[in-house]
């Protein structure tokens, strides 16, 4: 009995020790559980973002894909518009067969690029107004004879015989300025062109984008009335050649 009794007291005592290792040890399991859980779902979110973030930036690098495409396209149809406009726009000088076509046309072409147009020729140390395109109405008059403190650009161009652009500010001179005729906003931009013909500056081509809001890209339509302003020389002298051969001709 003596012994029986030894080993109850010892169970006693072993057992419950047993128990409380036995829930530390649970506790502890539970605690790395729980923790690897925390990470396993800090895991997952992190990998959900990342995938997420991944395909934001794919379909944002889609996106900027196509609207680079779509610029590129849009470039290369206005550059091609631009082409097709000045190959019509050569054609119509090339069809003209007067002098005075040619220098009516030229004045139409470069108010449809650049918004207005005025067309000047040399005379008498000054300029005579030819054609004006898209001025108002009471422009015509003050624009019919140019002296030479009121030629502004236009004259510049001739004495320098190449493209002449409208400057602002203090130190801009007589000039610099626009024609006395045309009010031009300190924003807008205005040049006049040289038409050379047998190399010398007889006709002067005045052109600006004008009060309106419907402005388009200046280095554009200056380049393309400069480009027209050379062709129309070109023509205006295979013209007058044409004309002085059938003179010589008549007078055999």
């Amino acid at each position: 009995m003596a012994g029986s009794r030894g080993v109850e007291d010892v169970v006693e005592v072993v057992v419950p020790r047993l128990q409380d290792a036995v829930a530390v040890e649970v506790r502890n399991l539970a605690q790395v559980l729980a923790s690897r859980a925390d990470e396993v779902r800090a895991k997952a979110v992190a990998d959900h973002e990342a995938s997420l973030a991944r395909e934001r930036k794919q379909a944002m690098d889609e996106r900027a894909e196509a609207i680079a495409a779509a610029a590129t396209a849009a470039r290369e149809r206005a550059a091609l518009g631009v082409v097709s406009r000045l190959l019509d726009a050569v054609r119509r000088l090339d069809d003209e067969a007067t002098l005075s076509g040619v220098l009516d046309a030229l004045a139409d072409l470069a108010a449809a690029e650049a918004g207005r147009a005025a067309l000047f020729v040399a005379a008498d140390g000054g300029l005579q107004g030819r054609r004006l395109v898209g001025f108002v109405a009471g422009a015509g008059g003050a624009a019919r004879v140019l002296a030479a403190e009121d030629a502004g650009v236009a004259g510049q161009a001739i004495d320098r015989r190449r493209t002449a652009w409208v400057k602002r500010g203090a130190h801009a001179g007589a000039q610099d300025r626009p024609p006395a005729f045309a009010t031009l906003p300190a924003d807008r931009t205005g040049v006049a062109v040289p038409v050379l013909i047998g190399g010398e500056p007889l006709v002067v081509l005045y052109a600006d984008e004008g009060t309106e809001d419907n402005r388009s890209d200046s280095a554009r339509w200056i380049a393309a009335i400069e480009l027209l302003a050379r062709h129309a020389g070109s023509r205006l002298e295979a013209l007058a050649a044409e004309r002085a051969a059938a003179f010589a001709r008549a007078g055999r």
